[in-house]
């Protein structure tokens, strides 16, 4: 089994652009990539992902890479420093955009190489805490 095989979807019965949204918004799989757990994973002491909203999927003309964007919702968890005056924590939710990009095999599988996230705006929050 290859180490990718975490991440791969087979489209039987049902379309391929279809396929690529199930691979995409399975919020199991997606955290496995380490894309995400550089990003969506460090942004605050625990971040929970509550659900990755499909905006459109791109399939190229030869029909063997794919484009996907998407809305990562997302609630942040700030444990307060030992030093703090406030000593409840602090819970934010928002939302992510991501970029997931891949290839489909000729089998279908489909396959999430990488996952681009736009964090700049969260990065600054969780230095901050």
């Amino acid at each position: 089994m290859s180490k990718n095989s975490a991440l791969r979807h087979t489209a039987g019965t049902i379309d391929v652009e279809s396929m690529v949204w199930r691979t995409v918004t399975d919020i199991g799989q997606m955290s496995s990539l380490p894309d995400w757990r550089e990003k969506i994973d460090t942004l605050s002491s625990r971040t929970e992902t509550r659900v990755i909203e499909p905006v459109y999927v791109v399939i190229s003309d030869d029909g063997k890479r794919f484009i996907a964007k998407a809305n990562v919702h997302v609630v942040f968890n700030f444990v307060p420093a030992p030093d703090a005056s406030r000593r409840d924590p602090i819970v934010l939710s928002d939302t992510i955009p991501a970029v997931f990009t891949g290839t489909i095999d000729d089998d279908n599988h489909i396959l999430v190489e990488r996952a681009l996230f736009q964090t700049e705006d969260f990065d600054v929050l969780s230095k901050a805490h």
